[in-house]
């Protein structure tokens, strides 16, 4: 049986590659900043089991070693003649317990005791049902913070270049989701009649943005169907993502024909579809993967514009 538990947060995980410094607009740099928070925290949720057993393990094992540091030092106590003062026996095994845990002395089989515990835990069918619980929620969240990057992006890049959103109104692709006959009167009073740096969010709000379908067009619209975020977008993991998403946020995760027949998932019609920890950390790649190209995309043509 497959674990349950995510318990590993790999190097590939991480967004310490992801230099926001090298971003000239203050705007675009906090759109990353969130999406990078938003994608630690999902990772902190899932891993909060292993956290939290991890974190009780290290207390009975630094209890352990500071008793037994109790008793070295009350002995010591008595080889010199201070048995009686406690304070001096306990300030002399709180700070031998301190150095060997600096040192790293608690022991070597921790995290292989976590491991077995949350295995032990993972056949218990109510442990078992929130583990998986989480993991399908975490998916949302996942989704939730790439769908605000891509829409913020689009946001600000309308809003910041002109020439481009006339471009994006009037392309024939774009049409069927935003067309230019669509800004209407209540945009223009809602800008103050200048429009000329509020063209993104006018499009924003004639269509949110929040189908895939239509997050594809907008970034072939905008930055060219050749780019690799464009093509990041149109991946069958991003599609996955995206579905898996759905049918948890709509369906709580119940299989019907429709994504039965979109994804060619394990499950039967009618049961709950699994999300197990390599499942999840999939999702959160897909996502993480296209979130680098757009900002290495976004990066590029910001030093090329101030070259």
């Amino acid at each position: 049986m497959k674990s349950n538990f995510y318990l590993k947060v790999k190097k590939e995980h991480s967004f310490a590659n992801f230099d926001l410094g090298q971003m000239t607009d203050q705007d675009i740099a906090d759109v990353f900043s969130a999406y990078i928070s938003n994608m630690e925290e999902v990772l902190s949720v899932v891993r909060s089991s292993f956290k939290l057993t991890l974190h009780g393990q290290i207390l009975e094992s630094a209890n352990r070693l500071h008793d037994r540091n109790l008793m070295l030092a009350y002995a010591d106590g008595l080889e010199h003649g201070y048995s009686d003062d406690k304070d001096r026996i306990n300030e002399e095994a709180s700070s031998k317990t301190k150095s060997a845990i600096e040192n790293e002395e608690l022991g070597d089989d921790l995290i292989e005791k976590t491991i077995s515990i949350l295995e032990q835990f993972a056949n218990d069918p109510v442990i078992s049902g929130s583990n998986f619980a989480t993991l399908r929620q975490s998916i949302v969240i996942v989704w939730s913070a790439t769908e605000s990057l891509i829409r913020d992006i689009i946001r600000f890049t309308l809003n910041s270049d002109i020439e481009k959103a006339i471009s994006f109104f009037e392309c024939s692709e774009t049409s069927p989701y935003w067309n230019k006959k669509q800004i209407s009167f209540e945009h223009m009073k809602k800008h103050r009649f200048d429009m000329s740096n509020k063209l993104g969010d006018v499009a924003l709000d004639i269509n949110p943005c929040s189908n895939l379908n239509a997050m594809k067009v907008a970034y072939s619209s905008i930055f060219g169907r050749n780019e690799k975020s464009t093509q990041a977008l149109s991946s069958a993991g991003m599609y996955q993502l995206y579905k898996l998403r759905n049918v948890i946020a709509h369906r709580n995760g119940i299989v019907d024909e429709k994504f039965k027949s979109e994804t060619s998932c394990n499950e039967e019609i009618g049961d709950r579809v699994h999300v197990f920890p390599n499942d999840f950390s999939e999702c959160f790649l897909q996502s993480k993967t296209f979130a680098e190209i757009l900002l290495q995309e976004i990066s590029n043509k910001c030093r090329h514009s101030d070259s």
